[in-house]
C-alpha cells in the first residue's frame, strides 16, 4: 500500500485573529496530542536572526499564539523558545522582541542555541562534514518546531523552515555568524567579539549541503511559515495574513516556495533534501489541505522591481478589513489609510 502524502495547509488571518487562524491551520493536520504527545519536551525555533527590528524575522505575535496553544491545547510536559541567532547576541534579541514576557507568562525556558552545550551528531560525509553539533535542547527535544518567516534569502532561494534550522549551528562551535572561521582571515572584523568557531562553517562547502546536514541531524516535527508579511529579502515588505504549516518540513517549504513563485523541485536544496529522505519536492506528492495554492500565491520577486499592483482578490479582501489599509506608492510595506 502506498505511502501516504505528507499534509501542508494553508490559512488566512482575518481581522488580526491570530489565535483562530493558527489553530483551524494546525486543525487541518490533526488533533493537538497527534502533533504534540503528552508529555512532550518541546523546542520552538523562530528567526530571530537580527534585533531590533521589526520585519524580517519572526512576528513575536505569532511565536506567542503558538505557545498560547501549545499551553491550552496539549499535556507538553517542558516548553522552550531557542534560537541562535547570527547577527546579534541571541539574550539581546530575547530581551528586545519581548520574549522574556512571553518566558514569564507561559512558564517556558528561552535557550540560547550559540551557548548551549551540544551533542555531535552524524550525517553523510558526502554533505561535506561528518557532524554536527547539535545544541542538547535540540537534540533532546521530542517535538521541534521551526517557525520561519516567509522571506527571499540569497540563492536558497527562500529562508524558510529548513534554512531556519542554521540557528542550530550554535556559536560555541560554528561561531556566532555561523562562519567565522572561513571568513576571519580575509574580513577580521566581520562577526561579533571572539566570535571564531572550530567546526566548519554553514556556507561550506556550500550552504545547501549545510542546510540539509542540521535537518538530518535534528528533523523538524512541525513546520510552521509566518508568511503574516512577505518580504524580498531587500528590505521591501507586503501584508499577506497567510500560515502554512506541515509536519514534514521539506513538503512544507516546498509549498512555501510554490507560493513565492517558484517550481520547488527544481530548487537544490529540496532537491538533496529529497535524495537524502527527508521529504518530497514535488507538489504532487503533498496533500494541500485549506486554501488553494493560486489564492495565496504572490511572485516575492516582483517586489525587486517597485511592483505597485497587487492580485485583485487581495485588493477586495483589504477593502472588507476592520482596519483598512493602503500602499503609499514607492512606500513598503502596507500602511494605515
Amino acid at each position: 500500500m502506498p505511502a501516504s502524502r505528507p499534509r501542508v495547509a494553508i490559512e488566512r488571518v482575518h481581522d488580526d485573529q491570530l489565535d483562530l487562524a493558527l489553530e483551524q491551520l494546525l486543525a487541518w493536520l490533526g488533533p493537538p496530542a497527534s502533533l504534540i504527545p503528552a508529555g512532550s519536551r518541546v523546542l520552538i525555533k523562530p528567526n530571530l536572526t537580527i534585533s531590533p527590528t521589526i520585519l524580517g524575522i519572526t512576528r513575536t505575535e505569532l511565536v506567542e499564539a503558538l505557545v498560547r496553544w501549545i499551553v491550552r491545547q496539549t499535556d507538553a510536559a517542558d516548553v522552550a523558545i531557542g534560537e541562535g541567532s547570527g547577527d546579534v547576541y541571541t539574550s539581546q534579541a530575547f530581551r528586545l522582541e519581548g520574549y522574556r514576557r512571553i518566558a514569564a507568562r507561559y512558564g517556558v525556558r528561552l535557550v540560547d542555541l550559540n551557548v548551549e552545550p551540544a551533542v555531535r551528531v552524524e550525517v553523510p560525509p558526502e554533505l561535506g562534514r561528518d557532524h554536527v553539533m547539535v545544541p542538547r535542547a535540540a537534540a533532546e527535544a521530542d517535538v521541534l518546531i521551526s517557525l520561519p518567516i516567509w522571506k527571499l534569502w540569497g540563492n536558497a532561494p527562500l529562508s524558510l523552515s529548513l534554512k531556519n534550522h542554521f540557528g542550530l549551528y550554535g556559536g560555541r562551535y560554528y561561531g556566532h555568524n555561523k562562519h567565522s572561521r572561513e571568513l576571519a582571515p580575509q574580513h577580521p572584523h566581520y562577526g561579533l567579539p571572539g566570535d571564531i568557531g572550530d567546526e566548519r562553517g554553514i556556507h561550506a562547502p556550500t550552504t545547501n549541503q549545510a542546510i540539509v546536514a542540521v535537518n538530518l541531524a535534528a528533523p523538524i516535527h512541525l513546520a510552521i511559515i509566518d508568511a503574516l508579511e512577505a518580504s524580498d529579502g531587500r528590505g521591501h515588505y507586503l501584508r499577506w495574513d497567510t500560515l502554512v504549516a506541515g509536519t514534514n518540513a521539506v513538503a512544507t517549504d516546498a509549498v512555501g516556495m510554490a507560493m513565492a513563485g517558484y517550481v520547488p523541485q527544481e530548487q537544490e536544496v529540496l532537491q538533496l533534501c529529497n535524495a537524502h529522505g527527508l521529504g518530497p519536492a514535488r507538489l504532487d506528492a503533498i496533500e494541500l489541505l485549506g486554501l488553494p495554492l493560486d489564492e495565496v500565491s504572490f511572485d516575492l520577486k516582483r517586489l525587486r522591481e517597485g511592483v505597485r499592483e497587487m492580485p485583485l482578490a487581495y485588493c477586495l479582501r483589504l477593502l472588507g478589513r476592520s482596519t483598512p489599509r493602503r500602499c503609499v506608492p514607492g512606500s513598503w510595506p502596507w500602511q494605515t489609510a
